[in-house]
């Protein structure tokens, strides 16, 4: 057996030499990110972050299109290695850049949609606090434990408490709270509670808190009746284009021809691309124009 102090002493150097190559790791992936970064626009660099936020996840714009080439070129090898054709290759390359970007617009989606039910129920707590506490940030913490279990409302609650407790600004509290929410009343608030800070008094930011309350909950109805009617159009856009894979599987399993044609034949690999690459754009447009949160 290894006296013990040789065995402290080994576990000690492959902890040393794991720290070091987890520090070059580090370096290279920020080293990577930077050199992305660079060559992007502003504009582009905030959109798809905020994007990430509100799909909650916390990544950079670097962070975001490096997963986009890591797919890219797993999938690029993976269809070059089973078909043998430069072609379908470089279209499954393009559409594995592709897929994460639009995953994650499906899940900012679908999260920013649950927010948007849950924004107006903190919007009256908060303002209902403020009328007796007459301290925003106080109202705010007290929040917490009522969304207790109600995701993702809660989870962004707890962060904007954690910022307040350290003493950051109301105003930049709540705006950072209302681009993670992806909530324009939010913001509106965020910018009224300023505005009467600056100017007006405490009645004053109380009208104007109620204001952004009433303009959100007639916005809240507008857009239900609106929903209801594009409900039924974006599931069976979703479906009709799940059905295509799916016919495709059942026929590949079912019959050979049709599995050598379109994998084995170099007509039949450009026509299963040209096909990929539709349900991709499909799903694009859904994501982007019918299932988005209405605005």
């Amino acid at each position: 057996a290894m006296p013990p102090i040789l065995l402290w002493s080994v576990k000690l150097e492959m902890r040393k030499q794991q720290s070091v190559s987890s520090l070059r790791e580090n370096a290279l992936k920020r080293k990577l990110e930077n050199l992305v970064e660079e060559r992007a626009k502003r504009t582009k660099k905030v959109q798809i972050e905020e994007m990430c936020m509100q799909a909650g996840l916390d990544w950079s714009y670097g962070e975001y299109k490096l997963v986009g080439y890591f797919t890219a070129i797993v999938f690029f090898i993976a269809i070059y290695a089973g078909m043998n054709n430069w072609f379908p290759a470089l279209v499954f390359g393009f559409i594995g850049n592709l897929i994460p970007g639009q995953i994650i617009h499906a899940i900012r989606n679908i999260r920013v949609k649950r927010v948007e039910k849950q924004i107006g129920s903190f919007m009256r707590l908060v303002t209902e606090r403020y009328n007796s506490t007459r301290d925003f940030s106080k109202s705010i913490q007290e929040c917490v434990n009522d969304f207790k279990g109600l995701e993702p409302m809660y989870s962004e609650l707890k962060r904007a408490s954690a910022d307040l407790a350290i003493g950051a600004n109301v105003t930049e509290v709540l705006r950072k709270l209302a681009k993670r929410t992806g909530s324009k009343y939010l913001m509106r608030m965020a910018d009224y509670y300023q505005i009467a800070s600056e100017l007006g008094t405490t009645e004053t930011r109380q009208n104007l808190l109620k204001q952004a309350l009433t303009q959100y909950e007639k916005d809240r109805s507008i857009k239900s009746r609106l929903r209801n009617e594009l409900n039924g159009p974006v599931r069976e856009a979703y479906i009709m284009v799940a059905m295509v894979p799916f016919v495709g599987f059942y026929m590949a399993s079912a019959t050979e021809e049709y599995r050598v044609f379109f994998l084995q034949t170099n007509i039949g690999q450009i026509t299963l691309s040209f096909v990929v690459l539709v349900l991709v754009f499909c799903v694009w447009f859904i994501n982007h124009q019918i299932g988005k949160p209405l605005d």
